[in-house]
């Protein structure tokens, strides 16, 4: 009561009416149930804020829809996801019982992830788990930013690395984070004072 709630609608919005057209992706494995392509950086996984189109997702749509043709018509689900910037293998289910149950692996964390990252400097030690919690960086003006906790609030979030080779100013990472929190990898390694070589938010 007294809440007042304010919608702000584009002046002239228009639709795209092939939000997938030329979004490419290279495709690693596919089978009736799964496929796994090869995003590339600076793709969207789906839309959010402000891009409503020219996803990921958009273009797999484009590849397996068929609504006119239901012995053909797919639904793509996304099982994971990879940040805008992040490069990667991402799994995508072709049948809806399958996306149940690997959806369920990834939940309960039966699913590993290895990443490879760059990051400014060495780290202290060649190989270490980074066990911090992670909760919303409040000193900063940008909403989605997260940072570490010192007290234990927050949500917890582990994460194994091992330093491939390097020199003084960077260093290339093999990376396993135990948990799947929003930006954890990016902002574990800024915790340890390497953040991420291109990472413009930490």
């Amino acid at each position: 009561v007294g809440e007042t709630i304010v919608v702000d609608i584009p002046p002239d919005p228009t639709v795209d009416p092939d939000p997938g057209a030329d979004i490419d992706f290279p495709i690693l494995y596919e089978d009736r149930w799964v496929v796994a392509v090869d995003k590339p950086p600076g793709l969207a996984v789906h839309p959010s804020g402000r891009r409503l189109d020219g996803t990921l997702i958009h273009g797999l749509h484009r590849r397996y829809r068929h609504p006119d043709d239901p012995s053909r018509d797919v639904v793509p689900r996304l099982l994971h996801r990879l940040d805008v910037e992040t490069s990667g293998v991402v799994a995508v289910g072709l049948d809806e019982q399958f996306h149940y149950h690997v959806a369920r692996q990834f939940e309960d964390r039966l699913v590993q992830k290895t990443y490879l990252a760059v990051v400014h400097g060495r780290p202290d030690a060649a190989e270490a788990t980074i066990d911090l919690a992670i909760v919303p960086d409040k000193s900063s003006a940008v909403r989605l930013k997260l940072t570490t906790s010192a007290d234990g609030s927050g949500q917890a979030a582990t994460t194994d690395y091992r330093v491939l080779r390097g020199n003084r100013d960077f260093s290339l990472l093999e990376v396993r984070p135990k948990t799947g929190r929003t930006h954890q990898i990016r902002v574990h390694m800024a915790a340890i004072g390497c953040p991420l070589v291109g990472d413009k938010l930490y």
